[in-house]
């Protein structure tokens, strides 16, 4: 693989919610303990105003406190999970390098013992030291991981789709189910057996249907997508595949694999809906009833 198109491949986004507090937690860990057990650069303890156990602590600290930091900005802009890639990631971790080699010249003062602490040259020799480790770090751990995800993502799609069967939709009686929205006069008489899938935007919900047409039929209510699954949650082929999407399995048509989950093809629309990889299980297991797919 050439290596500018391999840096825009998708790849998951951890910096949110439980992976976020695991990878802030592993951090903390790594850093501690190869700071502790290896003493990878030249240490003088007579410049140490604490024990060595109790620096590393400290060093190791920056990293793990920098990251739910970050996560916070991250939080601000929920759609940047969907556009992450492995350029985006080693870019993030090159930020993120940067500023623990900052953050680690800024504490020097706090434990060591040396008159000239704020030299640019100490500037320099912790930014060196921190990319030094951090980047074999992330040159090994993200090249294998987007590797593995992405192998085993594309081998289920691939048996799903090789598995698939496809029309279901037509096997089904056409029913209607009264939808209300946030706007009492906006409720409306849902299709179920036509609605292709569901879209959130905003405060509002996009609903696609099919019509025969080469593009299908699209409303808009003022609707959360939480609130529409739970009024259709009585048709289990209504499944919800990502925080902004719903979908109706009886359509698929394809389902592709990458890093970050699956991409569903749907008759009817050229728009390829993300499975997200916290919902993945929950995809597969619906799919394995309703298609009969084998574990």
């Amino acid at each position: 693989m050439k290596f500018l198109p391999f840096l825009h491949q998708p790849y998951p986004f951890y910096y949110r919610g439980c992976s976020l507090s695991l990878i802030s937690a592993l951090a903390f860990l790594f850093a501690f303990c190869f700071y502790l057990l290896f003493q990878p650069f030249e240490i003088n303890r007579a410049e140490h105003r604490f024990p060595f156990f109790a620096i590393a602590l400290v060093h190791a600290l920056i990293p793990g406190l920098l990251l739910p930091l970050l996560g916070l900005v991250f939080h601000a802009r929920p759609k940047l999970e969907d556009r992450w890639t492995l350029r985006a990631e080693f870019l993030f971790f090159g930020i993120f390098l940067l500023l623990v080699g900052v953050g680690q010249f800024l504490i020097r003062d706090l434990i060591y013992d040396i008159p000239d602490n704020w030299s640019p040259a100490y500037l320099w020799e912790e930014v060196r030291n921190t990319f030094s480790i951090g980047l074999l770090f992330v040159a090994l751990c993200v090249p294998i991981n987007y590797n593995y995800l992405n192998r085993q993502h594309v081998h289920k799609a691939t048996t799903i789709s090789d598995r698939l069967v496809k029309d279901q939709a037509q096997g089904r009686p056409s029913e209607e189910l009264l939808i209300v929205t946030q706007v009492q006069q906006e409720a409306f008489c849902l299709r179920v057996s036509d609605l292709l899938y569901a879209r959130a935007d905003s405060n509002y919900l996009e609903l696609f249907f099919q019509n025969g047409q080469a593009a299908p039929e699209k409303i808009v209510k003022r609707l959360a997508l939480k609130d529409f699954m739970q009024q259709v949650q009585p048709y289990e082929q209504i499944l919800q595949t990502h925080r902004s999407f719903a979908v109706n399995l009886d359509f698929v048509q394809q389902v592709a694999g990458n890093a970050q989950g699956y991409r569903l093809t749907l008759a009817g629309t050229t728009v390829t809906i993300p499975v997200s990889r916290n919902r993945l299980a929950d995809f597969e297991a619906r799919f394995q009833k309703f298609q009969s797919i084998p574990s």
